[in-house]
């Protein structure tokens, strides 16, 4: 499996499981899961932050691969200080808010990685570089 296939997947996947647990903790019936919640989203920032990095490489889409860094890099801030900030009866505007980053971030990061799967297909670069179709 190529790895922006792999890195889909995975972010899709973790993406989805750390959605369901954040909203089963949110409600109530998981509090005891918060570990697993975090290494789902550490494993969503990782993808992320690999197909960010394959991007830039690959010179695909290299600005979209900063934002997909950058949104990874605030999910672990929002994630990391959420239980400091705004405490008190507004506190469910900071859930409210990683309620959000979260997906929208594995969204970001899946439509990379079939950007990558795309111009990889049709042997092109974005970075105006020479490509495998030109110099054939």
């Amino acid at each position: 499996m190529p790895a922006a296939r792999f890195l889909t997947v995975l972010m899709r996947l973790s993406g989805a499981l750390a959605l369901f647990v954040g909203i089963a903790m949110w409600l109530g019936f998981a509090a005891s899961w918060l570990p697993i919640h975090i290494l789902l989203g550490v494993t969503l920032i990782l993808g992320m932050w690999g197909i960010a990095v394959l991007a830039f490489r690959e010179g695909t889409r290299r600005g979209y691969g900063v934002l997909v860094f950058l949104w990874g890099l605030g999910i672990v801030v929002l994630g990391g200080t959420q239980a400091r900030l705004i405490p008190g009866p507004m506190h469910w505007l900071v859930k409210l808010a990683h309620l959000v980053v979260g997906p929208v971030g594995a969204a970001l990061g899946a439509v990379l990685g079939k950007a990558i799967e795309r111009s990889r297909a049709q042997g092109i670069r974005s970075d105006s570089g020479p490509s495998i179709r030109s110099a054939a």
